[in-house]
């Protein structure tokens, strides 16, 4: 059942006898409490009604509770009053959503030691040599609540939860109100078991630490963005293989760079006397396209070949260059079998 929903709980009570009478019960744990006989409510019950109906020999007792809150949660029963082998209950568990979400960083694999707490969509800056622990804590719901880290980019994103152990236990707020029913809620912790696999391919993708009530609210999360500040990595075959006179072909390689690129170009023979190419540019045969890439720090650099011929067969350098260095890539044009 989820907050606010209204709920009827029925007790069929088969040749009722003359001034007899039926009591309602709560229970919660070792914790029970009495809520009243027949159709007299005890106070502080204001959500709370009692009801009767008979038809021939069956008289049925109604306990109706509207708008559920979380300090309902229990087992409900009934029995004749004076007779405790008489009771019955049944079983009510009030969906309360996550209240919070938390995303820390911690001092080891298995350690509760806080570093730092991030905020969402917080900049989460590394370095690629060192080692990160994180704990996802989510807190304030009942039932147990799924929890989840994952890191990604857009639709692609992957789980990281085999990196964690969960932990759970159960938290019990104040009583409320004169009858003394207690909120039941639940803590939930992911803790890190062994480093998260954070590297240069995280940059541009989101951590997200998520925690939800399952089939009933969406998840609430925190979000960090690590970033890898770089000199430029390229992607890239060392070797391709064309017959001769073989049309449009191309070289690609992709290029990821935070910060931004401030320099990249194709080059062959030498940088400084051989052919260079900037983006957008084009000599012979030879044209060179600078595309945006799937990431936000990714570049995708295309040398086209409208035309193979003999001396094209040579070893093509990318260098890519930012404030943090630079990067070069050499692929090697191999003449294949056959021709054109």
């Amino acid at each position: 059942m989820s907050i606010d929903d209204d709920i009827t709980f029925s007790c069929r009570v088969e040749d009722f006898p003359p001034g007899g009478a039926v009591a309602w019960w709560k229970r919660q744990g070792s914790e029970e409490i009495k809520l009243g006989v027949n159709k007299s409510l005890n106070s502080g019950l204001d959500r709370y009604s009692l009801e009767i109906s008979q038809a021939n020999s069956v008289t049925v007792f109604y306990l109706n509770i509207k708008g559920i809150k979380p300090e309902d949660n229990g087992d409900f029963g009934c029995s004749l009053e004076g007779d405790e082998t008489t009771k019955a209950y049944g079983n009510l568990v009030v969906s309360d959503p996550v209240n919070s979400v938390r995303l820390y960083r911690v001092a080891g694999a298995g350690s509760t030691d806080i570093l730092k707490e991030y905020v969402d969509q917080e900049v989460f800056d590394f370095n690629e040599d060192e080692e990160y622990y994180f704990m996802c804590v989510a807190s304030g719901s009942n039932p147990q609540p799924d929890v989840s880290i994952t890191i990604g980019y857009g639709d692609d994103v992957t789980s990281l939860n085999d990196y964690f152990n969960r932990s759970e236990k159960l938290i019990s707020d104040s009583a409320s109100g004169e009858a003394a029913f207690r909120k039941t809620n639940y803590e939930a912790t992911l803790i890190s078991s062994q480093s998260a696999p954070i590297s240069w391919k995280s940059n541009s993708q989101d951590l997200v630490c998520a925690a939800a009530v399952p089939n009933m609210d969406e998840p609430k999360s925190v979000t960090i963005k690590p970033v890898l500040k770089m000199s430029p990595i390229i992607e890239c075959k060392d070797e391709m293989k064309v017959p001769l006179w073989a049309d449009r072909v191309t070289l690609e390689c992709n290029v990821y760079a935070d910060p931004p690129l401030q320099d990249i170009r194709w080059y062959w023979g030498t940088e400084y006397r051989g052919t260079s190419l900037l983006p957008g540019e084009w000599l012979g045969v030879y044209t060179f396209h600078l595309d945006n890439g799937s990431k936000p720090d990714m570049k995708v650099a295309r040398l086209t070949i409208d035309k193979v011929f003999i001396n094209a067969f040579l070893k093509y350098n990318l260098n890519a260059k930012n404030e943090k260095g630079q990067t070069t890539h050499a692929l090697t044009l191999v003449r294949g079998k056959g021709r054109y």
